[in-house]
């Protein structure tokens, strides 16, 4: 267990709570049940990363921009101007709405800015007054957010929100960079759209860069932090949030807020967008505590910010099921979280935000993620006597999940469906926890429901360019929701509703709990029950087994031991890890119960406690495979005079070619992750889509594998694009399972890098895309085939170095450094080599990399190309045998200059 510091990231408090201030009472400070009642939550403030090994900082160099940056600044201008509607065509516009010559509007950004601010109506304009005063932090809720779909009766038929995109861009021409800042603010709406949200950004970058010392709205730098979160520059966000919450010399903050609700409200996105940032770098205790705090600052408002205690509390949850035991000792130790099992923490956590929960979307998100931690801590205590209650009360809240769903409107949000689909095949995991016939056949047939849906879901995001935010609903999909929503007994889902419906707690604990009549199942598709059957006797196969994404034991599935200690990779984080504890003991049952109790022979099924009208498909259908005549759905009550047909009968187009080709198929699939700090293995069941091979110019395909579109139900970005890689002359899945230890291991240097690097050059970092491991298995439940995937990424693709004595001239100062400095954070155990990826075309921003390979000195071979002391003195030799700038900037001492440490 290691001490001292956090596994992933050192990370220190960067500002301090003032001693003298009082504290609120307890209610206003947002305690929850999560944590123990009257106990302080410590106050984590910002954080700042800082390196595991220090180096000698270098002042970067503020010198006046050269010729050469102010040519670019110019060009950058003009590009964001033009992405905001500015063109020649506004001077006839104007000349028109006001008769006057149109050359009296060229060339003259001044008049053009005077001209469009007065077609703006006069709440609009009232608007702009408070932002220009700075009363607003934020826009407050009373801004209505479609007040720029308005169309003033001046304005010539154009809408409040493109006036005020030209008068930005006309704002920042005539460097009237306070009223591009205040014209900003209002621009900045609650959208789903993310290319208005990367256009603000790229104005509130250019506004840094032209007028440095210009004091922004907090709203607008949140928003730059959330816009370089999901262009990949972690690092900088970070700083930016950190440097919201920065106070000058006098204790005061640079902004100065009207109330001391509005920097509150700040605060506590600050520290929300932190822990989100941290959890997506893996770093998932230290994201814990500023979560905490984010909670108490959103209870703590005149207001209390319900969904934002939501998201964070979703947060936590997610984080506490992802830790080790010994990190979350700690974390309980510091925070006084209530219970001693993690999974269960994260259940209690996850629990309250869906009782909070009013928005369909958030709360069932929240019951899915209840539901799903309680049942990784029902895997991991299999003897306990509450065994079969816990999974009674995941399968109910699962089902008050789904109850959540009322209209079709709520099913055609992209994220809604997602999170549908979800909970279906979260209630499969639950039945087949069971050891009974009836409850491993419905689990089947729940699972072939999600794999359907899923199928649907992913089809139309190709077809759309993965750019989709609303679905559409075919007829065969609300007909296999609705016979899954009438068998559940949880009503059928609304087709007519076209607005969103607010969830009441009265509204979901009616529906959950009223199942009435059920539709039951046939066996005419799909595979019949025998089949089930003699699938369910082979219990001894890997696919068998029921996978929650917990800690595993590698030699258990075959995954090889490294030939590189762990005590390197601990070397690199500078801590001391024992994974005794972690790893469960080997069994092959399909439940994963470990010397556990089976479940009470005089007890009935799951399916007859929770679907008590079902009728299994044995009893319904005669050996001809006509109906006997039963029944449970009653026409009446389910409006409209609607029949649903049989669940699996409701899915035809499942079976055949949809099913069964390797391209634009759901399958059955196991997701392998590594994290190369703890060397901790965890492996889940989901379910993966397989798309067609990317049609790639020669220049982009790869030489040893073919990239393909893929999406799997437990991705990390529900909204990204991820892309499938395949060895053209398939490898051993250990090949692939090596490749996962590489470059997790590689992103796991490049944050330690990054960190470093920021105080020598700002403007630029290094990420390795994240990688994990999938393993698809057969209708028969065989291992069929083995990929890894990663993020998709646009741009193109840049060879920097080999793994022997290549470097291309473009990026070679920032590739040897990197390369370097492995050699040196590992005290030359490790050097990292072969890099490749996508490069900023100005040597700006993030430098994507992926399939990374390692020369290892001394402690055997980390990959198949690891070429060893040879390796290593052939970089020093041939490829750096000098160092640069960023080198002698990060005081990365040679091997003949002593010690590297």
């Amino acid at each position: 267990m290691g001490v001292g510091h956090s596994r992933q990231l050192d990370v220190v408090r960067a500002t301090q709570k003032d001693a003298a201030k009082p504290k609120p009472d307890v209610d206003r400070e947002g305690k929850f049940r999560f944590l123990k009642t009257g106990d302080d939550v410590p106050d984590r403030g910002g954080v700042i990363l800082q390196r595991m090994r220090h180096y000698d900082r270098m002042e970067p160099d503020l010198k006046k921009p050269s010729p050469a940056q102010r040519r670019k600044e110019a060009s950058h201008l003009e590009s964001v101007c033009a992405c905001l509607g500015i063109s020649d065509a506004d001077a006839d516009l104007l000349s028109t709405i006001y008769n006057v010559p149109a050359d009296t509007y060229t060339d003259n950004a001044s008049i053009c800015l005077d001209a469009f601010f007065h077609l703006l109506d006069q709440t609009t304009r009232q608007y702009l007054g408070h932002a220009l005063k700075r009363d607003w932090a934020y826009l407050p809720p009373e801004v209505a957010y479609d007040y720029l779909e308005i169309i003033p009766h001046t304005s010539g038929g154009v809408k409040v929100g493109e006036i005020l995109k030209k008068c930005v861009g006309y704002a920042l021409r005539c460097q009237k960079f306070d009223m591009a800042s205040a014209l900003t603010l209002l621009l900045d709406q609650p959208t789903e759209q993310r290319k208005d949200k990367e256009l603000l950004a790229d104005v509130i970058e250019l506004l840094d860069v032209l007028c440095p010392r210009l004091l922004l709205p907090p709203q607008l730098i949140l928003r730059r932090s959330e816009v370089m979160t999901y262009r990949g520059d972690l690092h900088g966000a970070i700083r930016q949030l950190t440097g919201l919450l920065e106070k000058d010399k006098h204790g005061e903050s640079k902004w100065q807020y009207r109330s001391e609700d509005q920097q509150l409200k700040v605060r506590a996105q600050c520290l929300q967008m932190t822990g989100q940032i941290l959890h997506k770098m893996c770093c998932w205790k230290d994201a814990v505590s500023p979560l905490v705090e984010s909670i108490t600052a959103f209870g703590s408002s005149q207001v209390k910010d319900t969904d934002g205690i939501i998201v964070s509390l979703e947060l936590i949850s997610k984080c506490l099921c992802k830790i080790t035991n010994g990190d979350y000792q700690d974390l309980k130790d510091m925070l006084g979280f209530q219970y001693d099992d993690r999974y269960y923490q994260a259940h209690v956590a996850s629990k309250e935000a869906s009782d909070l929960a009013r928005c369909p979307l958030f709360a069932a998100r929240t019951h899915n993620q209840a539901a799903e931690s309680l049942l990784m801590y029902t895997a991991q205590h299999p003897g306990s006597v509450d065994h079969l209650n816990n999974i009674e009360h995941v399968i109910s809240e699962l089902t008050t999940g789904l109850a959540v769903h009322k209209s079709r409107w709520h099913l055609e949000c992209r994220q809604e469906f997602f999170e549908f689909v979800r909970s279906i095949y979260l209630l499969k995991l639950a039945f087949g926890f069971s050891d009974r016939e009836e409850d491993k056949r419905y689990a089947s047939k729940l699972e072939e429901t999600a794999m359907f849906l899923y199928g649907k879901y992913c089809q139309q995001l190709v077809s759309g360019g993965f750019m989709v935010c609303t679905l559409t609903l075919t007829p065969d999909i609300m007909t296999t929701a609705n016979s899954l929503m009438v068998d559940l007994g949880l009503g059928v889902i609304d087709p007519t509703a076209s607005c969103c419906i607010e969830i009441t707690r009265k509204d979901v604990e009616k529906k959950s709990t009223n199942r009435r009549h059920l539709v039951t199942f046939g066996s005419s598709q799909g595979k019949g029950c025998d089949e089930y059957c003699s699938d369910a006797k082979r219990g001894d196969r890997m696919a068998d087994r029921l996978e929650l994404g917990l800690p595993i034991n590698p030699v258990a599935y075959g995954i090889p031991e490294s030939d590189v200690p762990i005590e390197t990779f601990q070397d690199l984080c500078g801590c001391v890890f024992s994974k005794r504890g972690e790893y469960p003991e080997i069994n092959h049952s399909r439940s994963m119960r470990v010397g556990g109790r089976k479940f009470d022979p005089e007890l009935p099924p799951l399916v007859s406690t929770f679907i008590p009208t079902y009728v299994d498909s044995h009893d319904r259908y005669g050996s001809d495979g006509s109906d006997s005549g039963v029944n449970s759905c009653d026409e009446n009550s389910i409006g409209d005079g609607a029949k649903f047909s049989p669940l699996l009968s409701a899915i035809p187009s499942f079976v055949g070619d949809f099913r069964h080709t390797r391209s634009g198929s759901v399958k059955r699939a196991r997701l392998l992750k590594f994290n190369p700090v703890t060397g901790i293995w965890t492996c889940q069941n989901t379910l993966v889509w397989l798309g067609p091979v990317l049609d790639l110019p020669e220049s982009k395909k790869g030489r040893c594998r073919e990239a393909f579109d893929v999406q799997y139900l437990h991705q990390d970005e529900l909204m990204g694009r991820y892309v499938g890689k395949r060895y053209r002359k398939q490898r051993c899945p250990s090949q692939y399972l090596e490749d996962v230890i590489c470059q997790k291991t590689a992103r796991f240097l490049v944050t330690l890098f990054n960190a470093s690097l920021h105080a020598y050059k700002s403007d630029i970092q290094v990420q390795y895309v994240p990688v994990a491991h999938l393993q698809i298995m057969s209708s028969s439940g065989e291992l069929e085939d083995w990929i890894n995937v990663e993020p998709y990424l646009e741009g193109d693709f840049t060879k920097l170095t080999n793994n022997l004595s290549y470097s291309n001239p473009r990026g070679r100062e920032l590739a040897t450094a990197l390369t370097h400095f492995s050699f040196v954070q590992s005290r030359g155990k490790l050097m990292l080599v072969d890099l490749q990826g996508w490069m900023p075309s100005d040597g700006k921003g993030v430098v994507y990399l992926t399939d990374p390979q390692f020369h290892s000195n001394g402690g055997g071979k980390l990959s198949s190309c690891d070429m060893g002391q040879t390796g290593i003195e052939v970089f020093w030799e041939t490829v750096h045998p000098e160092c640069n700038d960023i080198c002698w900037a990060l005081n990365l001492p040679r091997p003949c200059e002593g010690s590297l440490i």
